[in-house]
């Protein structure tokens, strides 16, 4: 999936915001958005997962919009547009496929819907997750009320459907807290039956965390009673239909424990791999438990190394956890029946140290690639003010976000930031050429001004800085003070 053209109008603080990637494009497609803080980047994200979370309910999301975006369809790519009416208050979608004619509704089309869209937000200052979860069922259950009062029966199938359809097999996923150890989980306890490429791939998610993650056990509590269903299995010990290998009760409710099979990084749980051919589909149904008040806790153990203490996942820094959970969510997506996946991650270098933020791009690729040489039909969209991120952004893949006027504009960076230096990236971008600190410049140049310090004080000071132009400043005054005639 590709997206080509957005435009979001009175949405929040973007009153008129237009987005046009070229559709022939064919390099890795991760796009970015840049710009200053308070710039709108963040909200393009957010009002892009609410227009597919509503469209994806045959509802408007309450601001206009126009959306177009290529998709994989049976072997060939189908080239979607969808926009709101003129009265996007009280009219119906209109939705073209390869320039058809128009239709209003995507039930019974939903191949033309991205599989999943997934979405992460690094600040708490966001209304993301209930944008796609309690909103969106609010949403459907509004127009309920609205079609019971005209009694149109039609439209009230219809609505449940959808109203269903968002409660057994969510279409926009975000990942929160919550959702972090389900990833983990699943990372930890399913592989596909030709896992080859799989395990090598999630053999390099473990490497990263904990100098060595090995995984042995997992555990998923739940209340003194179950509904029944999908969930209930992994409660139950018989070997017919049960996936547990321990189940232990107590006051707070059910605990079911699975024991790891395979050596190292092969590990999985051999029933739950035969139960659900689809992580996500194993996902869902978690997140389903979940948020019914079902699955309360669920822990992964593991061991650093053989002989090595038994540690959980809690040991594992907020970094550890967002790199396995992100690079989880891709694996998965990169399996060819969980293609077309759009992520719309927000500030992802959060939390990250360096040396992954480096790899962060090469890691969203060699995750998208399979084994046959083919690309999974996913696409990226980043909100982000790392200058280092940028140095691997391809040519026509940057959108800066300005504010003029107190209007959001957006416009393609008409240079290309792919290999570039960083501090001529953030020159360009973040309106600014500070190289340091503005703390250690302020400090330098009191220095570098005061006329009554002595060499040796001079000299002290210059010892505790660092590399770079300005010491060579403080150097050139400490040897015009001590040698005054090779200094005019």
């Amino acid at each position: 999936m590709r997206l080509t053209h957005l435009m979001v109008r009175r949405y929040k603080h973007l009153s008129h915001v237009v987005l046009d990637v070229d559709g022939t494009q064919k390099d890795f497609p991760v796009y970015f958005c840049i710009g200053l803080n308070g710039s709108g980047k963040s909200t393009l994200l957010e009002a892009l997962a609410l227009i597919f979370s509503r469209i994806s309910q045959n509802e408007l999301p309450g601001f206009e919009f126009e959306l177009e975006y290529d998709i994989r369809c049976g072997g060939e790519t189908a080239h979607v547009a969808v926009c709101s009416g003129k009265d996007h208050r009280k009219g119906k979608l209109s939705i073209r496929v390869n320039g058809g004619d128009p239709f209003f509704t995507f039930e019974g089309r939903e191949k033309y819907l991205p599989y999943k869209v997934i979405t992460y937000v690094s600040g708490p200052n966001s209304g993301m997750e209930r944008l796609v979860n309690a909103s969106a069922r609010e949403s459907l259950l509004s127009d309920v009320f609205d079609a019971s009062a005209r009694a149109d029966t039609g439209e009230i199938d219809s609505l449940l459907r959808s109203l269903g359809a968002a409660g057994s097999n969510p279409r926009i996923l975000y990942l929160g807290e919550t959702m972090v150890n389900l990833v983990l989980f699943i990372l930890c306890v399913w592989k596909p039956k030709q896992s080859g490429e799989y395990e090598e791939k999630r053999a390099g998610i473990f490497q990263k965390i904990a100098g060595g993650f090995l995984p042995r056990a997992a555990s998923l509590s739940a209340g003194d009673s179950l509904s029944g269903g999908l969930f209930g299995q992994f409660f139950r010990q018989s070997r017919d239909d049960g996936l547990a290998d321990w189940v232990s009760t107590g006051e707070e409710g059910m605990t079911a424990g699975l024991l790891m099979e395979g050596m190292g990084r092969s590990c999985f749980v051999r029933r739950v791999c035969e139960e659900y051919s689809n992580p996500l589909q194993l996902l869902t149904v978690l997140l389903r438990a979940l948020h019914a008040g079902e699955l309360k806790e669920c822990h992964i153990q593991f061991q650093t190394g053989e002989g090595e203490p038994f540690l959980n996942e809690q040991a594992l820094s907020d970094g550890e956890l967002l790199w396995a959970a992100r690079m989880g969510l891709i694996l998965f997506a990169g399996l060819e029946e969980n293609d077309n996946c759009l992520f719309l991650f927000d500030e992802p270098d959060i939390h990250l140290n360096e040396n992954w933020n480096v790899e962060f791009i090469s890691s969203l690729e060699r995750l998208s690639q399979r084994g046959t040489g083919e690309t999974a039909g996913n696409c990226f969209w980043i909100a982000t003010h790392s200058s280092l991120l940028l140095t691997d952004a391809l040519p026509g893949h940057v959108f800066l976000f300005e504010r003029e006027e107190g209007e959001i504009l957006v416009r393609k960076v008409p240079v290309s930031f792919f290999g570039a230096g960083r501090p001529e990236i953030s020159e360009s971008v973040f309106a600014g050429s500070a190289r340091i600190g503005e703390y250690a410049k302020r400090r330098i140049e009191l220095v570098i001004n005061n006329s009554e310090i002595k060499p040796e004080q001079l000299m002290e000071f210059i010892d505790s800085t660092g590399a770079g132009i300005q010491r060579f400043r403080l150097l050139d005054k400490y040897y015009s003070m001590i040698r005054p005639e090779t200094h005019p």
